[in-house]
């Protein structure tokens, strides 16, 4: 029988074939999960938001999805142009248990780089208006002291930490419009903009 997906205005870069079922993945993020139906159970559709599973990458970082694959049989492969992410849907599609990132990238070339005087951080910050952040030590990226600007970066600098609890060296970000902000490193909370 053919059933109707509820349309939607963004381009599909995957259709991906399970054994009793069909998953859309819309570029923005959502997947469609179309799951054949029986006697006792008709024909179901279920949306499924990627960035709202646990160890998904923020949402404002993320970049429009541009293929996917099926992974031996419990995962699912979507590359962005800045993430290759693994869906686990090893307890069925219907309710994947995370997802993880595999690769993160910056979808434009890099501009600048900066490494935190004190701290096994080094930050840095592309075309794309991405500054990503990752551990000196074992070049892992870290998400949480991620953050999109809104053009492309092309200097950062990061100061010393200052003494006291709750203190957090600062960062200045150069963007392509001539703009500078500087922000707490931490909380990433504007200074001056």
């Amino acid at each position: 029988a053919v059933r109707r997906v509820q349309p939607q205005h963004l381009p599909v870069p995957a259709i991906l074939p399970l054994l009793d079922a069909v998953v859309a993945v819309y570029s923005h993020g959502l997947c469609c999960l179309v799951r054949s139906g029986s006697q006792q159970q008709p024909t179901r559709a279920v949306e499924i938001d990627i960035s709202s599973l646990p160890g998904a990458p923020d949402p404002r970082m993320q970049t429009p999805i541009i293929g996917g694959a099926i992974w031996k049989r419990n995962s699912i492969l979507l590359a962005s142009r800045t993430y290759l992410l693994r869906l686990d849907v090893g307890g069925g599609l219907h309710q994947p248990r995370s997802c993880s990132v595999l690769l993160m990238q910056p979808s434009k070339p890099l501009a600048s780089a900066c490494a935190h005087p004190t701290e096994h951080r080094i930050f840095t910050g592309a075309l794309d208006g991405g500054v990503r952040c990752y551990r000196s030590d074992t070049h892992r990226p870290l998400p949480e002291r991620s953050f999109k600007v809104s053009c492309g970066v092309t200097c950062l600098a990061v100061s010393g930490s200052t003494s006291g609890s709750g203190a957090s060296a600062w960062m200045a970000v150069g963007c392509e419009d001539s703009t500078l902000s500087i922000l707490g490193e931490v909380g990433l909370r504007y200074v001056l903009r």
